[in-house]
């Protein structure tokens, strides 16, 4: 559900979309690296350091991808959790109040 986004939670199927023999590769993970691993580090590479490819491809669901092919069963635990972006004019008005100091200016 993470990785996909779906509207309100859920997810529109039919009884071919639950069609086991089309849709399920049978692995049982107990083989990191069984999905050509250094082909997909290559390619991260390649998307990490071209900004017109990053501006097409999620970059995030790509590593997500290679590193849960790789063994990772907890990727989405790195996620860094979404940030408040506060106005400058509020930012300025703590400061000015005390409730803010410049980082280095705490000590």
């Amino acid at each position: 559900m993470r990785e996909f986004k779906p509207k309100d939670r859920r997810v529109k199927v039919d009884p071919m979309d639950l069609l086991i023999d089309y849709d399920v590769i049978v692995r049982d993970g107990s083989v990191p690296g069984g999905n050509f691993s250094e082909a997909w580090i290559q390619l991260f590479d390649i998307l990490a350091t071209h900004p017109e490819v990053t501006q097409r491809i999620d970059t995030f669901r790509v590593f997500t991808h290679i590193a849960r092919n790789m063994g990772a069963k907890n990727v989405h635990e790195f996620e860094r959790l979404e940030q408040e972006v506060v106005p400058d004019e509020e930012v300025a008005a703590q400061a000015k109040k005390g409730n803010l100091v410049p980082i280095g200016g705490a000590m």
